[in-house]
């Protein structure tokens, strides 16, 4: 299942479902995004999914701590940080990234990357909303949580968000991301992982 598509998003045969497959990023905007994180030390991949970014993190700083609370998908992280090879680096935390036990473990993150789920509950993962508040869990929660705990926030919102909604955020990059001249989604940039306050691009292409 998947597996032609899965190998030409991915660039090898990871675990998916239907929902990772839809959701999980592409190494060329992981690996985009991890770079700003180059030699952090411990780094927060909160709603990981299948594990995408947990990989491309695990490749810039020293180690990770990977949470989701779909259990199925925390086994397909596990399984495809095996297959690339990092599996040493990344700490996994099955729950809700939200809970107060679970906060108390981020005390000593020196970055974090929030990539909540876009879709409104009950909604297919194919319709995004561009509330923060009705994505799962609520990504303005998610943000206020993991910034009390340290500044350095990376958050991945999609392509239907507007800069304004982030207005009375603290001062941030927002980043559009582009791929064959198509916007996929967006990244707001806080704390040291900003380059520069306001909106920026990145253009990517697809291999012919």
């Amino acid at each position: 299942m998947y597996q032609k598509r899965v190998l030409e998003k991915f660039g090898k045969n990871y675990l998916v479902d239907d929902e990772t497959f839809v959701m999980g990023i592409r190494p060329t905007h992981g690996e985009h995004i991890a770079q700003r994180f180059n030699d952090y030390g411990l780094v927060l991949d909160a709603c990981c999914g299948a594990g995408f970014m947990s990989i491309a993190l695990a490749k810039q700083a020293k180690r990770i701590i990977a949470v989701d609370i779909n259990l199925a998908h925390l086994k397909q992280a596990k399984a495809n940080v095996k297959i690339a090879g990092v599996f040493q680096k990344v700490v996994f935390i099955h729950g809700d990234i939200l809970d107060k036990n679970i906060l108390s473990k981020f005390s000593k993150i020196s970055g974090a990357f929030l990539d909540p789920d876009w879709a409104a509950k009950g909604n297919v993962k194919t319709t995004h909303t561009s509330e923060l508040s009705k994505m799962q869990p609520p990504a303005d929660k998610l943000f206020w949580a993991i910034h009390k705990i340290n500044d350095n926030v990376a958050l991945r919102l999609p392509a239907t968000i507007e800069p304004a909604k982030l207005k009375d955020y603290p001062p941030h990059e927002f980043e559009k991301v582009y791929l064959d001249d198509q916007l996929k989604f967006c990244c707001a940039y806080f704390g040291d992982l900003a380059k520069k306050i306001g909106n920026t691009e990145l253009r990517t292409f697809l291999e012919k």
